[in-house]
C-alpha cells in the first residue's frame, strides 16, 4: 500500500492540501461513503506512510467489510479525484489560465459578449502585470489566438489589428522562451560536455529580425554572458537585480537571479575581474527574495556560496551572526557540521586560523562535496601554521591529495581539478616561500578559495620584493 500512486502523491500534503482536498471530494460524495473513509484513514497514517502495512492487513483492521479488490477500487477512484484536484490547483496558481479556459469556453459556446468580456478584464490584468514575465506576451498570443480563431464577430470589427497584435505578441514569446533554451543548451553542454553548438545556430538563425520585448533584453544580456564571458552584462543584470528591477517570485526573475549568482561564480573561479561587493549583495538579494529557498529550506552548498561572498566584505561578527540566523533553514543531514563548516568559512575570510582548526577538526559533515571543502579549509589552517608543525602539514597535504585520487570517478571534473588545484597551490607557495614566486593563478581554471589564494601569493610576492 505504502507504494502506491496514489500515497506517494499525499505523501507531499501539507495541511492546506489536507484540507482542499477533502472539501472537493466532498463535493461528488459524502462523508460517510467508503470513499471518504478511505480518505480519512490515510490522513490519520500520514506521519507513518512509510511503513504503511499491505492492503489485507489494512482491510483487517480498519475495513473487514470490504474486499482487496473493492479497496484497491476505492484507491483508483481517489488517484483519479486527486489528479483532477491537482491539475485545478496548478490552474488556480497561474495568473492568467483560468481567463484563458474561460475565454475559450465562452466562444464554444457562442457566449460572445462574455468572452469579449472576458478578454476585456484579462486585457487589464495583463496591464496591471508589470513584471518582466515569459508568461506575459504568452498570454497576449494565446488571449487573441482564441477571439480570432472563434466565430466571435469581434474580428470582424478589430481583425487587422488583432491579427498583427497576435502574431507580434507570439514573436515576442517565441523569443524570450529561444534566448532561455539557448541559455540552457549552453549551461548544460558545459556541465555534461556535450556538443549543443548546431541546435544553437539554428535557434540564433531563427531569431534573426524578431524584434525584443523588455525580457528579451535582459534574456539577451544572460546569453551575452554565457556565449561570451561578458562580464559587462552580468553587471547590468546584477545591478538591474539590486535595484528590484524585476518583480520577485516570477519565473523569469528566478532565472535571471540563478544565473547571475552561477556566472558570477564560474566566471570568478576561471579568474574574470568580478565585483565581488555585486556578488556578495545578489546572495543576500536571493535569500531575502526566496530564490534560493525550496519551501523555506535552502541547501547546503547555496548557503555555503553565500557565506563565502558575504565574508569579503561584512565583519566576521556580523557573518557569524547571519550564519546562526539561517542555519536553521539549511537543509542538511548534520546541523551541527554545516554549522562549522560555514563558521570556518568564516574564519578563512578573516584570517582567524586557529578558530578554523577547531571548527574543522575531525568533524562529520553529512556529505563528501562538504567534507571535501572542510578538508580544505582544514590544510589551508595548516599551512598558516606550518612553522610551528610541518610535518602535520605536509601528511595531511598528501592524504587528501591520495583522497582526491581515490576517488576522481566519483566527483564532477570542477570538483575535482578544484581541490587538487588548491593543493597544488599550497605546495607551490610552500616552495616559493624561500624564493622569488613564480606562481600564476592563471594557469588553475578552477581553485577552490581562489579569493584566499590571490591574498596569499600577493602578500607572498610583498614579501619578495621588501627583501
Amino acid at each position: 500500500m505504502k507504494d502506491s500512486k496514489l500515497v506517494s502523491v499525499l505523501f507531499t500534503f501539507n495541511k492546506e492540501d489536507w484540507a482542499s482536498f477533502q472539501r472537493y471530494l466532498g463535493s461528488y460524495t459524502a462523508e460517510t461513503s467508503d470513499l471518504f473513509k478511505v480518505l480519512a484513514f490515510l490522513k490519520s497514517s500520514k506521519d507513518k506512510f512509510t511503513s504503511l502495512p499491505e492492503v489485507d492487513v489494512v482491510i483487517e483492521k480498519s475495513f473487514p467489510h470490504l474486499t482487496v479488490k473493492v479497496l484497491q477500487n476505492h484507491m483508483s477512484v481517489l488517484l483519479q479525484h486527486l489528479e483532477k484536484w491537482l491539475s485545478i490547483q496548478e490552474m488556480q496558481r497561474t495568473k492568467f489560465d483560468e481567463d484563458l479556459y474561460l475565454l475559450n469556453a465562452y466562444n464554444r459556446r457562442s457566449l460572445y459578449k462574455l468572452a469579449d468580456q472576458t478578454q476585456a478584464r484579462l486585457e487589464k490584468k495583463i496591464e496591471e502585470h508589470t513584471a518582466f514575465d515569459f508568461e506575459t506576451e504568452k498570454c497576449k498570443s494565446q488571449m487573441l489566438y482564441l477571439q480570432y480563431f472563434s466565430n466571435n464577430p469581434v474580428k470582424n470589427r478589430v481583425g487587422i489589428s488583432m491579427l498583427q497584435q497576435m502574431v507580434q505578441s507570439f514573436l515576442y514569446s517565441y523569443k524570450e522562451y529561444c534566448l532561455f533554451y539557448l541559455i540552457e543548451l549552453q549551461n548544460w553542454g558545459e556541465i555534461n560536455k556535450y556538443d549543443y553548438s548546431e541546435t544553437i545556430r539554428t535557434v540564433e538563425q531563427s531569431l534573426v529580425g524578431i524584434p525584443d520585448s523588455p525580457l528579451a533584453v535582459e534574456l539577451d544580456l544572460l546569453w551575452k554572458v554565457h556565449k561570451n564571458s561578458d562580464v559587462s552584462a552580468l553587471n547590468t543584470i546584477t545591478e538591474n537585480l539590486l535595484a528590484h528591477k524585476y518583480l520577485p517570485g516570477v519565473f523569469a526573475h528566478i532565472i535571471l537571479t540563478e544565473y547571475a549568482i552561477l556566472r558570477n561564480n564560474i566566471l570568478s573561479n576561471m579568474g574574470y575581474d568580478i565585483n565581488r561587493f555585486n556578488m556578495a549583495a545578489l546572495y543576500e538579494y536571493a535569500l531575502d527574495t526566496g530564490v534560493l529557498m525550496e519551501n523555506g529550506k535552502v541547501s547546503l552548498i547555496r548557503i555555503t556560496n553565500v557565506v563565502a561572498a558575504v565574508a569579503w566584505y561584512k565583519p566576521y561578527e556580523w557573518v557569524e551572526a547571519f550564519i546562526l540566523r539561517w542555519i536553521d533553514n539549511v537543509l542538511t543531514t548534520n546541523k551541527e557540521g554545516s554549522k562549522n563548516l560555514l563558521l570556518a568559512l568564516n574564519c578563512l575570510y578573516h584570517e582567524k586560523y586557529d578558530q578554523m582548526l577547531v571548527f574543522t577538526n575531525g568533524a562529520n559533515y553529512g556529505s563528501p562535496d562538504q567534507k571535501l571543502r572542510a578538508m580544505g579549509l582544514h590544510i589551508i589552517a595548516l599551512f598558516m601554521h606550518r612553522k610551528e608543525d610541518y610535518e602535520t602539514f605536509k601528511h595531511q597535504l598528501r592524504n587528501m591529495q591520495l583522497l582526491l585520487k581515490r576517488n576522481k570517478a566519483s566527483l564532477a571534473i570542477k570538483q575535482f581539478h578544484a581541490n587538487y588545484n588548491l593543493l597544488d597551490f599550497l605546495k607551490r607557495l610552500d616552495q616559493d616561500d624561500r624564493k622569488t614566486s613564480q606562481l600564476d593563478l592563471s594557469k588553475y581554471p578552477y581553485l577552490m578559495y581562489r579569493t584566499w589564494c590571490e591574498k596569499q601569493l600577493a602578500k607572498t610576492k610583498g614579501d619578495h620584493q621588501q627583501r
